[in-house]
């Protein structure tokens, strides 16, 4: 393994929402800081350089992204969402939806040359009501 850098790892919180979605009004996510102040505290403990993010648009989401392409990099990448959403995407702060391909294409191997080769591991955690979202996704 090589050990440039740290590992790392990106948490993106939303928990305050500013808008409507739909005809249904975003509820705001109260537990979600003290979920991510864990998240923090287990993946510090873990020597990952962490760095969290709450209540974004959808532009502050992708340019979070686009410099992790630049940053240098360990051995792994962990990105965490958390956030209100449906199948495919989560919404921003806005209650706008981003397109998680969007954020994967982002940190492609064309597009991300520090994480070539090495393991982009996601957890996304999206509130959408009753109904769970399954999805996987490789590059």
């Amino acid at each position: 393994m090589s050990h440039r850098g740290k590992n790392r790892a990106l948490l993106i919180v939303n928990c305050e929402f500013h808008s409507r979605w739909s005809s249904e009004e975003l509820q705001s996510r109260p537990g979600a800081k003290r979920e991510a102040k864990r998240l923090f505290n287990a993946l510090s403990k873990c020597n990952y350089a962490v760095k969290v993010h709450y209540d974004l648009t959808a532009k502050e989401i992708e340019d979070i992204y686009e410099e992790e392409c630049y940053a240098e990099q360990g051995d792994c990448f962990i990105s965490i969402i958390s956030s209100h959403g449906t199948e495919g995407s989560i919404f921003d702060c806005e209650g706008q939806p981003v397109q998680l391909t969007r954020i994967f294409n982002i940190l492609s191997p064309q597009r991300s040359h520090n994480l070539v080769g090495k393991p982009k591991i996601f957890f996304i955690q999206v509130k959408g009501g009753a109904q769970a979202y399954n999805f996987s996704t490789c590059f």
